[in-house]
C-alpha cells in the first residue's frame, strides 16, 4: 500500500513528511520527502530512487521542478539533471562504471534516449 508520513493541521499536511507506494515504485522512486505547506510539497526536497541514489532539488506545487543532483552514499555525485512538473527533462548526466559520465537527452518518460 501507500505510506504517507507527516503531521496534519486542519486536515492538511504541514512540516516534514514523506510518501511512498506502488505508484512511485513504477517510476523507479522509493520515496519522496520534504516540507509540506498547506498539504503541498514545497521547497527543497529529496527523491529516494530504487537504485539507492537520492536526488536533491526543488519542489513547486507538489512536483519536482528545477535542477536536481543525485548522490549515492560513499560514491558521491551520480546524476545531474532538470525536472519539469515531476519528470526529468532535457539533458542529463549520469555516472557509469569506471567513473565516466553518460550525457544525453531524456525522452518524454525521463529516460536516456541513447
Amino acid at each position: 500500500g501507500t505510506d504517507v508520513i507527516g503531521s496534519w493541521q486542519n486536515g492538511k499536511r504541514n512540516g516534514q513528511g514523506s510518501v511512498s507506494g506502488p505508484f512511485l515504485d513504477k517510476m523507479g522512486v522509493r520515496m519522496v520527502a520534504g516540507n509540506y505547506s498547506d498539504g503541498v510539497l514545497t521547497g527543497i526536497g529529496k527523491i529516494h530512487m530504487n537504485d539507492g541514489s537520492i536526488r536533491d532539488g526543488w519542489f513547486c506545487q507538489g512536483r519536482a521542478d528545477g535542477p536536481f543532483k543525485g548522490f549515492v552514499k560513499g560514491s558521491g555525485l551520480v546524476w545531474l539533471g532538470h525536472y519539469e512538473q515531476g519528470v526529468p527533462v532535457g539533458i542529463s548526466w549520469q555516472t557509469v562504471l569506471g567513473g565516466a559520465w553518460l550525457v544525453g537527452q531524456l525522452d518524454i518518460s525521463g529516460q536516456m534516449t541513447g
